[in-house]
């Protein structure tokens, strides 16, 4: 059955909750239909990189003074290193080095992922994360082209490889550029356990087979409501 016929004849009840939750099952994710509507998209894509482009460059002075103060902040607080560059899944498969400014105390490496309580996560990392300022740095990655402001997010490669081995699915995720915020994280937020990364997949490829200038607006709506109420509660 293909996913176009899924989409819109199957019940409500094989999407868990109804269509209006934007999710792909993962059972219906069918590689060329994902790969056919990335490359419907082409035109589209580019021009949104152009709008990228433009973006990072206007934005630039006030993303530099924010980045300047949270680094002094994070340099005074926690010490060096202020900055990581980690070792991420991007476009195609590609990895690339995404910038962050360190929120969490220096870990013995062990690959897990970050939950919402992690003891990980100093006081300063908290707001720095709740705030979503240090994720910043990473206008850099959209500028030289390895992320777009909207996409899946990109994961860490050694959670991407487990996840990859739960999910055969997960590689799906690659076919559309990686972005700052997405429609995951605007209807989920940070996940930590494997049920939740299988819904994160589920957003993500109903993404990817939904990509248009509607679906980046109202993601770029839920995103400035959610930074906005974020701001509110502090």
């Amino acid at each position: 059955m293909s996913i176009w016929y899924a989409h819109r004849h199957i019940s409500p009840l094989h999407f868990r909750e109804s269509p209006k939750c934007e999710r792909l099952p993962l059972h219906l994710a069918d590689p060329g239909h994902i790969d056919a509507a990335v490359g419907r998209s082409t035109r589209y894509l580019f021009i949104r990189r152009m709008f990228d482009i433009a973006f990072v460059l206007a934005s630039a002075p006030a993303s530099v003074l924010l980045v300047g103060v949270a680094a002094a902040a994070v340099a005074v607080t926690m010490g060096r290193p202020v900055f990581l560059a980690q070792e991420r899944v991007g476009y195609r498969g590609r990895t690339f080095r995404a910038l962050k400014l360190r929120s969490m105390c220096t870990s013995d490496g062990t690959p897990r992922p970050t939950s919402q309580d992690d003891d990980r996560i100093t006081p300063l990392g908290a707001y720095l994360r709740q705030s979503h300022l240090d994720e910043l740095p990473q206008l850099w990655n959209v500028l030289v082209g390895h992320m777009s402001l909207i996409g899946p997010r990109p994961e860490w490669v050694p959670l991407a490889r487990r996840y990859e081995c739960a999910f055969p699915e997960y590689k799906l995720r690659y076919c559309a550029p990686p972005g700052l915020t997405g429609l995951a994280q605007v209807k989920q937020g940070y996940v930590s356990t494997i049920d939740e990364v299988q819904v994160k997949v589920e957003y993500d490829l109903y993404y990817i087979l939904n990509i248009s200038v509607a679906m980046d607006f109202k993601i770029l709506l839920l995103t400035s409501k959610t930074l906005f109420n974020s701001a509110l509660s502090r």
